[in-house]
C-alpha cells in the first residue's frame, strides 16, 4: 500500500477512536484550571467553598485532583469530589463521576454505573451527559449498542453547540452509521467542530477537500485545514501535510518540509498510520542533499519540541 492509501484505510478507525475522550474536560467551569496553575491563595479559596458545601468548588477541586492541576493528582479525591457535587444535583459533576467509573478511575470500573450518572446530568439538559451516553451507546457498555441511539444522544449534544457531538455526527453521516451515509451531511457537521477548533474534524475536513468527498476537490483547502489539524495537536494531519508537500499538491512541492513533517508523525503515531510515515520520511530523504537533509532534521526537531507526546 502506499502512504496515501493507509492514510485514508484508518480514518474510519480514527473516527471510531476519538469518541472516547473525557468529556469533563470541556466544562466551562474549570476551563482556567484546566489551562494553567493556580495560585495558592486561589487553591486556598476553592478549597474553602468546596468544603462550605459548594457544589461548583466542589466539582473544581475534583478536576484539580483528577488532572494534578496545582495540587496532588488524586484520583480517589477526584471521585470523592465529583461525588459531593454530583450528589448535590452538579451536572459537571454527575457527568465527571460517570467519567470515572467509565475508566475506572478512584472508584470500580462500572459501565452502568456511568451511564446512571450520565442519564443524570442529562435529566438536567447536560450536553457532557448526552455525548457520554452516546458514546456509551457507540460501543455498548452499560447499555446495549445501538448506532441510533448513538445519533439521537451526540444530535441533542451538537444542536447545544457541543464540540464532541457535532463531530461524532459528521463521523455518523460520512460512515453511514445509525443515518443514511450523507457525505454533505457529514462536512456540516465536521465544518461546525472545527469551526470550535476541534483538530480532528479540522484534519476530516482537509481529507475531505483533499479527496473531494462531500465538497468540491480543492488541494489548497485541503492543506489549510490540514495545517489546522496539526496546530491543534493532530499527529494525523501532520502525515497528511508530509503528503502534500511529497506530492507538491497544495503546496509547493518541498521534501525538506515532506521530511520534516513525515519525521514528526513518525514519532507520534504508531501501527500503519506510523508505517506510512517512516516510508514518506525515507522517500523524501532520498531526494535529499546532505545539507537538506540536515536542515530536515533540525526542523523536524523543532516541530517535536513544540508538539509533545499525546
Amino acid at each position: 500500500m502506499t502512504g496515501r492509501d493507509i492514510l485514508l484505510s484508518v480514518v474510519v478507525a480514527l473516527a471510531l477512536t476519538v469518541l472516547n475522550e473525557p468529556v469533563y474536560a470541556q466544562s466551562l467551569n474549570f476551563v482556567r484550571i484546566a489551562g494553567e496553575e493556580l495560585t495558592s491563595q486561589e487553591i486556598a479559596d476553592i478549597r474553602l467553598r468546596a468544603e462550605q458545601g459548594y457544589p461548583d468548588a466542589q466539582f473544581a477541586l475534583g478536576v484539580m485532583h483528577w488532572e494534578g492541576r496545582s495540587v496532588e493528582q488524586d484520583d480517589g479525591e477526584a471521585a470523592r469530589w465529583f461525588r459531593l457535587a454530583a450528589d448535590q444535583g452538579e451536572a459537571d459533576g454527575q457527568t465527571a463521576l460517570g467519567d470515572a467509573y467509565w475508566d475506572g478511575r478512584g472508584v470500580p470500573q462500572d459501565d452502568r454505573e456511568a451511564v446512571r450518572w450520565f442519564r443524570l446530568a442529562i435529566n438536567q439538559g447536560d450536553a457532557y451527559g448526552q455525548v457520554s451516553l452516546g458514546t456509551a451507546y457507540s460501543y455498548g457498555r452499560g447499555v446495549e449498542q445501538d448506532d441510533r441511539e448513538t445519533v439521537r444522544w451526540n444530535r441533542l449534544a451538537a444542536d447545544q453547540g457541543h464540540v464532541y457531538g457535532q463531530r461524532a455526527l459528521g463521523v455518523a453521516y460520512w460512515q453511514g452509521r445509525g443515518v443514511p451515509q450523507d457525505d454533505r451531511e457529514a462536512v456540516r457537521w465536521f465544518r461546525l467542530a472545527a469551526e470550535q477548533g476541534n483538530a480532528f474534524s479540522q484534519t476530516q475536513l482537509g481529507i475531505v477537500y483533499w479527496e473531494g468527498r462531500g465538497a468540491a476537490q480543492d488541494d489548497r483547502e485541503a492543506v489549510q485545514w490540514f495545517r489546522q489539524g496539526a496546530e491543534g495537536g493532530n499527529f494525523v494531519a501532520t502525515s497528511w501535510l508530509a503528503l502534500a508537500y511529497s506530492e507538491g499538491r497544495g503546496v509547493l512541492q518541498d521534501f525538506v518540509f515532506a521530511h520534516a513533517w513525515a519525521n514528526l508523525a513518525a514519532s507520534r503515531l504508531s501501527g500503519d498510520m506510523r508505517v506510512s510515515s517512516v516510508e514518506m520520511r525515507d522517500e523524501a530523504a532520498k531526494r535529499l542533499t546532505s545539507e537538506e537533509l540536515d536542515a530536515a532534521q533540525r526542523l523536524a526537531e523543532q516541530l517535536m519540541a513544540v508538539n509533545p507526546p499525546r
